[in-house]
């Protein structure tokens, strides 16, 4: 009997939680962020965050971001003609573009470098 009536203050708290963040802002995604992480890790998320706009990638960014780690990192260990030809057609791009977003990836890489953010040169998961 205790442990429902606990359930239900919590989900009372929960629903008021999200009248107030839906008072905010009509449109707010702040109610769906309880709905997915809890009403706890919301709470520490919006206490972190506060203030602070948040942009998430796009579905076909994160796929792109992916895609081309994967063609830095498989160009990192060899940039033959051969590998650029698989990789182009691995990831239905040209070899073009394969040799571009190696020139790209390799800029970003240098500047995290000479910014702090990496301590040399990018190394390989290692295998699990």
């Amino acid at each position: 009997m205790g442990q429902e009536k606990g359930a239900r203050r919590r989900g009372a708290r929960v629903r008021a939680l999200k009248l107030a963040l839906l008072s905010l802002d009509r449109y707010s995604t702040l109610p769906v962020l309880v709905e997915i992480v809890g009403m706890d890790k919301a709470l520490e998320i919006i206490g972190t965050f506060a203030g602070t706009s948040i942009d998430f990638p796009s579905q076909a960014s994160l796929e792109r971001a992916v895609r081309d780690a994967a063609v830095f990192s498989t160009l990192n260990k060899s940039s033959s003609e051969g590998v650029v030809a698989s990789l182009s057609e691995e990831f239905g791009v040209t070899r073009k573009t394969v040799s571009n977003i190696s020139v790209q990836m390799r800029r970003l890489v240098d500047d995290m470098v000479d910014m702090g953010f990496l301590d040399g040169e990018v190394e390989e998961d290692a295998e699990e």
